[in-house]
């Protein structure tokens, strides 16, 4: 498979190597992923950002973004990729239009072209009315929005996006929540972002890496990772049957799990994903069953069993 992302190894020492902020990461990013960089406030999410972005040099190890090489040619990668920094790159005194036109300059996009896409950009983000404000007049929601359009200018195949629903009211962190799947499944973007804040945008995930003290604990796609963490915690699944005395006994006589009861419900916690068994075997024995669960962790209760070291 090839990755839009890559890392080798990579590490980043600060301190004079009393730091490692990122220490020997392998980052894989296929393409089209919405990848979710997690971790608590200095875990080297931020670092491990800007080494992808060529804004700092590696102590070791290396890596590509969209097919260049992060160190030789960083000035590629930052044309070729958008980035959002956690700190806003905005100029407050510049009006919304000026800001992108600057922007499109920069990035050498001919006048009467960038004109054309700023225009349609800023009416599909509902920003259109704001073009002539200052950057600097903006709620922090459009001016999310502005640097999301920013990123966008140069057609990017990446965008790599550092805690983007900080500090959002809960109506703006949705309307940005449904840009990122937007970007992602209607113009095939791959979206890199990093956040701590996993009840608000966890859910996004197609992928995951878990980042703690530098150092990369798990990565992949988040089904895989849940189907891991189910084989090396166990399964617990609940069921409700009738008459709930003669299922209890005969799965506590029957199966080489855990059996108990609770609040009118049997819990199974078992080695494997048994329910097939339990319904053949409940049923041969003409007992009804009304549910049959599997509880499935979610992704903010495998994030901190792995900081606390329980996986």
């Amino acid at each position: 498979m090839s990755y839009v992302v890559e890392t080798w190894e990579l590490t980043k020492v600060f301190k004079k190597g009393h730091v490692k902020a990122v220490d020997a990461v392998n980052l894989r990013i296929p393409k089209g992923a919405i990848y979710g960089l997690l971790g608590h406030n200095g875990a080297g999410k931020t670092t491990l950002l800007h080494l992808l972005m060529g804004m700092l040099l590696p102590t070791a190890g290396g890596g590509t973004v969209v097919g260049y090489d992060m160190v030789k040619e960083s000035s590629l990668v930052r044309k070729s990729v958008g980035f959002m920094p956690e700190n806003y790159g905005l100029y407050d005194y510049m009006k919304v239009d000026e800001f992108l036109e600057y922007l499109a300059d920069l990035n050498g996009i001919p006048r009467s072209a960038a004109k054309t896409t700023i225009r349609m950009l800023l009416e599909e983000f509902n920003l259109w009315d704001h073009h002539s404000k200052k950057c600097g007049q903006l709620s922090r929601g459009m001016r999310q929005k502005l640097l999301v359009i920013s990123m966008l200018l140069k057609e990017p195949e990446l965008l790599i996006m550092d805690e983007p629903t900080l500090g959002l009211d809960p109506l703006a962190a949705r309307e940005f929540k449904e840009l990122i799947v937007r970007l992602s499944a209607k113009e095939g973007k791959t979206i890199i972002f990093s956040t701590h804040l996993l009840q608000e945008i966890g859910g996004l995930c197609s992928h995951v890496g878990i980042m703690y003290m530098g150092k990369l604990l798990i990565q992949g796609e988040v089904e895989n990772i849940k189907k891991r963490f189910l084989k090396k915690q166990g399964y617990m699944i609940t069921v409700e049957a009738h008459p709930l005395d003669e299922a209890y006994k005969l799965l506590g006589d029957q199966l080489q799990e855990q059996v108990a009861l609770n609040r009118g419900r049997i819990l199974i916690y078992a080695h494997s994903d048994v329910r097939e068994a339990i319904f053949d075997l409940l049923a041969s024995h003409g007992i009804k069953v009304r549910d049959l669960h599997l509880e499935i962790p979610s992704l903010e209760q495998i994030f901190h069993k792995y900081y606390r070291g329980e996986c």
